[in-house]
């Protein structure tokens, strides 16, 4: 067998990942905080995501962090898990999971500019520019102008708000871990990056007095067992896969879960929950592939620096 179909395969097993996996988080996080405060549930998921990341990378015998690792787990771990997830997180209280997912869908275009505007940025292709456009299009037209009726007060104002400083926040470190520099593997630097969320977001909960209201009892089985999903699918699969392929794709390319996912939450909620599935929803769900395939047909990936290479693939926990 060639050189080029496992890593082939591994993409792809990635990319299923992604799309999949985190496509149905946003339904795991709305069923968790049932009855588990945000930023508590929040918070353990990843100290709990943490520890068993850790002990795979300890067991897969990763090299110990040096400092450059530390740093850059430090700065990833806020902007991504801690910010980027933790304004989700406490949106999903206030806002509908359709209006969260039409902001995180941006992401792909913090990105492609912040990795153009950085010091010998990549300028991206005409055609990826196109698919990104075209994407954003796609799941305007998903989420559709219904969605968009009610109330909106200046609490859902604010929460939207901090989805998009979020999704900011999110494409910055994700531009941090592609380029980042370091000895020790992708595993142990995921566990790094959870670690700190762990911490800042339990942080959070404790200035926010979460901590002291919480009623283990009072917490349902369906909410446990949604935590559980969000540690195990949403935080070890999805999230390593997302790393990992930070590190062979263009951050576009990576960057196109944003428009497949609330495809994903849709199809799953018809699927498992017996929502309705409208002819507009298959039309924009095209629209939206159309535009995920212009990204990925745009150009080969581009080079990522050698000191930042591994032997290690986390996608090893998703295959």
């Amino acid at each position: 067998m060639s050189d080029a179909a496992p890593a082939t395969a591994r993409i792809v097993a990635a990319f299923l990942a992604v799309y999949v996996v985190w496509g149905s988080t946003y339904l795991g996080i709305r069923v968790a905080l049932e009855s588990m405060p945000p930023y508590v549930m929040a918070g353990t998921r990843f100290f709990a995501s943490a520890a068993l990341m850790t002990a795979w990378a300890l067991r897969a015998r990763a090299p110990r962090p040096d400092r450059q690792d530390l740093r850059t787990g430090l700065l990833t771990g806020l902007l991504m898990l801690s910010v980027g997830n933790g304004t989700v997180t406490w949106a999903s209280q206030y806002t509908a999971s359709g209006r969260i997912a039409l902001v995180v869908a941006l992401t792909p275009v913090w990105m492609t500019l912040f990795d153009w505007a950085r010091p010998q940025g990549v300028r991206p292709a005409r055609l990826e520019l196109a698919g990104l456009v075209v994407g954003f299009l796609g799941v305007a037209w998903l989420i559709g102008p219904d969605a968009w009726g009610g109330t909106h007060d200046a609490t859902v104002f604010g929460a939207e708000l901090l989805v998009v400083a979020g999704s900011m926040s999110w494409g910055g470190g994700s531009l941090l871990t592609r380029y980042a520099r370091g000895r020790t593997t992708p595993a142990m630097r995921t566990a790094l990056q959870m670690w700190v969320a762990g911490a800042a977001l339990s942080a959070v909960a404790i200035v926010r007095g979460e901590w002291g209201a919480l009623d283990l009892s009072a917490v349902t089985l369906r909410s446990w067992l949604a935590w559980g999903y969000l540690v195990t699918f949403g935080s070890l699969v999805g999230f390593s896969a997302y790393v990992w392929l930070l590190r062979v794709v263009t951050p576009a390319k990576a960057a196109t879960y944003a428009y497949v996912n609330p495809a994903v939450a849709l199809f799953l909620g018809w699927w498992l929950l017996d929502e309705p599935l409208s002819s507009r929803t298959i039309a924009a769900s095209a629209v939206i592939i159309g535009g995920v395939a212009a990204v990925t047909l745009a150009r080969r990936p581009a080079p990522v620096p050698a000191a930042a290479e591994t032997d290690e693939t986390p996608i090893g926990e998703v295959a």
